[in-house]
């Protein structure tokens, strides 16, 4: 029962939604330091760490105020979230359009730190925001740790010539 709650976790935690079909809105300030591919670093759910092996395959691709976590290439989990930059800590509110959360809005709270996105989510139904970057046992919430992915073709020098 414990995995089946850290797996609805991780599936809203990296919902990553390429839209197929419809176009992502249009990233505000606030997004944008969450646009582009993350792998996840480490998860903790309830006072215990994730193991390697359930998180080594996430990734999380955010997209305009879409998000889809996948699981290896397939998609474990969708939504779209919103962010209010001026509280402390600052919050995250996400709603889960696929996978084992479908329907609830998920709260919580994050950080961005150069390639470091911090997440801390309130994964049960009690409706009370997280106040700090903490999971410990009893606490329903779920510490989720990303590095971003840099993106192809930056950082390497121009070649000579062009």
């Amino acid at each position: 029962m414990r995995w089946a709650c850290v797996a609805a976790g991780l599936a809203v935690a990296v919902a990553v939604a390429v839209a197929d079909d419809k176009p992502a809105e249009k990233p505000n300030k606030d997004l944008e330091p969450f646009q582009g591919i993350w792998q996840v670093v480490s998860i903790e759910q309830d006072g215990m760490p994730v193991p390697e092996e359930a998180t080594e395959r996430l990734t999380l691709v955010v997209k305009g105020n879409e998000r889809v976590l996948k699981q290896g290439g397939e998609v474990a989990s969708k939504g779209t979230f919103k962010v209010d930059a001026g509280k402390k800590p600052k919050t995250i509110d996400i709603e889960v359009s696929d996978g084992p959360l479908a329907g609830r809005t998920i709260l919580g709270i994050y950080e961005v730190k150069d390639d470091t996105l911090k997440v801390c989510l309130a994964i049960t139904d009690d409706g009370k925001r997280p106040d700090d970057f903490t999971a410990k046992e009893g606490t329903g919430r779920q510490l989720q740790v990303f590095k971003k992915e840099k993106a192809k073709g930056k950082g390497a020098p121009a070649k000579p010539g062009r």
